[in-house]
């Protein structure tokens, strides 16, 4: 899975939309709110020739969430799972900032960046509010928090699974015997 990059206001003037070459200026009021909340103003997928995909989120009315002002995948970079990985990049780094949910205005027909697709909201986990047209993900439901000695198990187990074709001692692999199935 590819990085996220964090985008600051300087990095602005060389992301304009690919679709509507709408691009941002450091200058907007939002974008100073962001850097001044967060340090920066969104996060980016980079690519092998500039960016494949961007989210520009600024703190919302709502005191602890986030409103999406941008976001969009690269014509070439679509259906690889990148707008999905944006919005779990940007959940699980807003968390740290005591940010508990993230807004978006959706659209069925005037789809822009600054409006992406309801059904892709929908299928990433946004719920739709008493506006048609916004959007909210709930991160204390989205962004979970593994516990460390899980996640360690995990890792001891998937080293010892046994190879393709090789049978686990017992027929069972270790992560079952575990289980107790």
């Amino acid at each position: 899975m590819r990085n996220l990059a964090p985008v600051t206001s300087t990095d602005l003037a060389s992301l304009a939309c690919p679709y509507c070459g709408t691009a941002v200026s450091e200058d907007e009021e939002w974008v100073d709110t962001s850097t001044q909340a967060w340090g920066l103003c969104g996060w980016r997928v980079p690519g092998a020739h500039g960016t494949d995909a961007l989210i520009l989120l600024t703190p919302s009315i709502e005191p602890t969430s986030a409103l999406i002002k941008r976001l969009w995948v690269a014509p070439g970079a679509t259906g690889r799972g990148l707008g999905k990985r944006l919005i779990q990049g940007s959940a699980a780094n807003l968390t740290r900032s005591s940010i508990t949910a993230i807004l978006s205005r959706g659209s069925r027909t005037h789809v822009s960046c600054a409006s992406p697709p309801r059904d892709f909201l929908r299928e990433v986990g946004f719920t739709r509010q008493l506006d048609e047209r916004l959007y909210r993900l709930d991160l204390n439901r989205a962004v979970s928090t593994r516990n460390p000695l899980q996640t360690l198990l995990d890792r001891v187990a998937q080293v010892l699974q046994p190879g393709p074709g090789e049978p686990a001692a017992g027929g069972l692999s270790p992560r079952a015997m575990r289980r107790g199935e």
